[in-house]
């Protein structure tokens, strides 16, 4: 008769191969199978997780590598997604990886990625925050108007006490109520072209305005302004065209070097405050604000520990393959120089833009 093999155990016995556990419990499957359902879950799971290594991998590559033309300089403005994305990978390589090796081919590159994404936005929520050296304060507030009622963000203005507006991308039909309603509290205003219609920036002021410059592309205006309890306070605001498209590496280098002709001595020597504000097309790990941070600039929210602060598109605002886009790239800025600080930043919805208005308080540092 023959004889039937039994399959090994006890102590001498291999141990089952990977194909063999039961999912999830480390015990061999009674059928040496995972189920068609598991295997199906687990190979989908395994996919999803290698697009997102992959992904994770491309943001990071493209934010080492800062290109500064056309689409992978797009790709900067979601190098934020890399942390998720590295997650994703993590997670699912260990849940869904049919061996050891698999999951350590996955695990590790994802863990490390994780760890370097979770290092670059560290400094949005981890840090010291500079101490204010006085009271005194400066509300600034960012508002990109093509769309919107100016009517509203003039009420927003008189409610907040903002003592200084950058508008960009305004029109007649948005900037005139506005105009119309803050003559009284917003008097100084520096932008207008002689029929009253706005300039691709507009600055609105509390205080008098000193001095003024403006680019020869109209994309960014210097304004010095006479702050009481500050002293002489320059105000950059700007709004480079949006990239991909080659005229944004141009506006973004005049912004550059407008910046640095302008105020680059006064920082370097550590007399001068600044503030700059606007729609900069511009996340933090753009060159353009990486040069701007070269020259003493920080953004309001790193300085205040604030987090990510995504402005575009406004909630309930932009919809792309019948998908409402919730925000999801932080384009909108202010940026102080070396001698201020922000003891609080946040976006603002404004009924009808396509943009969140960002607004922050800026007050003298303990050592400015």
């Amino acid at each position: 008769m023959a004889q039937v093999p039994v399959p090994a155990s006890g102590p001498g016995a291999d141990p089952p191969t990977d194909a063999e556990q039961s999912p999830g419990s480390g015990r061999p499957h009674p059928t040496g199978r995972r189920p068609l359902l598991v295997r199906t879950l687990a190979g989908v799971g395994l996919l999803v997780a290698v697009v997102a290594l992959v992904g994770s991998l491309a943001l990071a590559l493209v934010r080492i590598l800062q290109p500064e033309s056309g689409r992978p300089l797009q790709l900067l403005a979601f190098v934020v997604a890399g942390a998720p994305a590295a997650l994703v990978a993590l997670v699912l390589g260990v849940i869904a990886a049919p061996s050891r090796r698999l999951r350590r081919r996955l695990g590790m590159p994802a863990a490390v990625l994780l760890g370097v994404h979770l290092w670059w936005l560290a400094p949005l929520y981890t840090g010291p925050v500079p101490a204010a050296a006085s009271d005194c304060s400066l509300t600034v507030f960012s508002q990109n108007l093509e769309y919107g009622d100016g009517a509203t963000l003039a009420a927003h203005v008189a409610a907040e006490h903002v003592d200084v507006l950058v508008v960009v991308e305004a029109n007649s039909r948005t900037i005139t109520p506005l105009l119309d309603a803050v003559h009284s509290e917003l008097g100084q205003v520096v932008g207008l072209k002689a029929d009253r219609s706005p300039a691709a920036v507009v600055v609105l002021s509390r205080f008098p305005v000193l001095d003024h410059a403006v680019t020869s592309d109209g994309r960014a205006l210097r304004v010095r302004l006479d702050v009481p309890c500050l002293g002489p306070v320059e105000v950059v605001a700007a709004h480079p065209s949006p990239p991909p498209g080659a005229i944004y590496s141009v506006h973004a280098k005049a912004l550059g070097d407008f910046v640095a002709a302008q105020l680059g001595p006064g920082l370097a020597r550590g007399d001068t405050r600044a503030v700059l504000a606007g729609d900069l097309n511009s996340t933090l790990d753009f060159p353009v604000i990486r040069r701007l941070g070269e020259l003493g600039f920080r953004d309001a929210a790193e300085l205040a520990n604030a987090g990510w602060l995504p402005t575009y598109p406004a909630p309930d605002t932009t919809r792309h393959w019948r998908i409402v886009w919730p925000p999801v790239v932080a384009i909108d800025h202010v940026l102080v120089s070396t001698g201020l600080t922000v003891s609080d930043v946040r976006t603002v919805a404004l009924a009808g833009a396509d943009h969140l208005g960002v607004q922050a308080v800026v007050r003298p540092g303990a050592t400015g």
